[in-house]
């Protein structure tokens, strides 16, 4: 099989796969592709159609990076689909996973057999060589489609960023973690200056009204940090979180909990709902109550509350911060890998 790339930003057709660039590749991100996310074991909320396809319109302009999908096959309903993207760092072309770095897990969608898999192989390999390209895929998901394909192709393989998440139908350990004397004694101290209120924003003028306190608590937290990825204070930043915000709110996968008291919000988890996984995205809180610790009272109520409405993973995603390793049932790490063509 060979997979001849034509002109940017024409299609990229074999008889097998097909390369789409550009506007097409963001208009194949549709039904069929949704549906094959949803048959996708493991399969995250930054693979589905609907962040993909919301980063795209809010962000890829901005960052100059040129959407490119593998589908696999050509013609007929989809086995197997990659969605990259093309960008260029002082005269290098680099094709990383599409929504990079904002999204905390890459892998690819469907249910495609091993010579599906070879296939994108043979064609993620093509492309590059085309486009003269680096292939760096970073935070590939552990025991993914993504994985099996870039296996197929040697490279180097490294530990990217540790992940972790929380077990909710582990009552034993949901119960110490949301239990501990400590925020007991915290949140009694709170609530003598007003009741506690845990709201979960869901609908898109509830999360556009709470999106404004979100974004301050987050800039007085963490804008004099060094690791904070798109902050708020950059320009464009905070507009495209709300264009994400809008498009995922109709499909039921936004998520913005505030802890609320005397009309302030004390802490705020700017969240996704995918099946029944919670993704813990971004948070901040309000360091005058830093004595009270009112992410960790949030984070609490917000894990019980998960827990009595059928979900059963809370995903603390990337991040080897102590409050996530206070919580995590389980830690490991993404994967990074690289093709050959990295020792240029």
């Amino acid at each position: 099989m060979t997979v001849s790339l034509a002109p940017e930003p024409s299609l990229t057709i074999s008889a097998e796969a097909v390369c789409l660039h550009g506007s097409d590749a963001v208009a194949a991100l549709d039904a069929e592709w949704q549906a094959a996310c949803d048959r996708t074991e493991g399969a995250t909320v930054f693979q589905t159609a609907h962040w993909l396809r919301a980063w795209c319109d809010a962000v890829a302009t901005r960052e100059q990076a040129v959407p490119i999908l593998i589908r696999v096959p050509t013609d007929g309903p989809l086995r197997l689909g990659i969605a990259i993207q093309r960008c260029e760092e002082a005269g290098t072309v680099r094709l990383r996973p599409l929504s990079s770095p904002w999204a905390d897990y890459h892998d690819a969608v469907g249910d495609g057999d091993q010579e599906d898999l070879d296939t994108a192989a043979r064609a993620l390999s093509q492309i590059a060589e085309r486009l003269d390209a680096i292939i760096e895929l970073n935070d590939i998901r552990s025991g993914s489609l993504l994985e099996a394909v870039c296996a197929r192709l040697g490279g180097a393989w490294a530990p990217s960023t540790a992940v972790s998440r929380l077990d909710l139908l582990n009552r034993a350990h949901l119960s110490t973690v949301t239990g501990r004397a400590e925020h007991r004694n915290k949140r009694r101290r709170l609530e003598r200056q007003g009741p506690l209120e845990l709201v979960r924003n869901r609908n898109i003028d509830d999360v556009l009204a709470a999106f404004p306190r979100f974004v301050a608590l987050h800039e007085r937290q963490w804008n004099h940090r060094s690791d904070v990825v798109a902050s708020f204070s950059e320009p464009g930043i905070t507009e495209s979180f709300a264009a994400i915000a809008s498009a995922l709110c109709p499909h039921g996968m936004l998520d913005l909990t505030e802890l609320r008291q005397s009309g302030r919000t004390l802490a705020a988890y700017f969240g996704f709902v995918y099946g029944d996984i919670y993704y813990a995205y971004r948070t901040a809180f309000d360091a005058r109550y830093l004595r009270f610790s009112p992410g960790h009272l949030m984070l609490q109520s917000l894990l019980q509350d998960c827990a009595t409405k059928g979900i059963t993973v809370f995903d603390l995603m990337r991040g080897d911060y102590a409050y996530k390793a206070a919580y995590a049932s389980v830690t490991g790490h993404n994967l990074r890998w690289r093709n050959v063509a990295d020792a240029r």
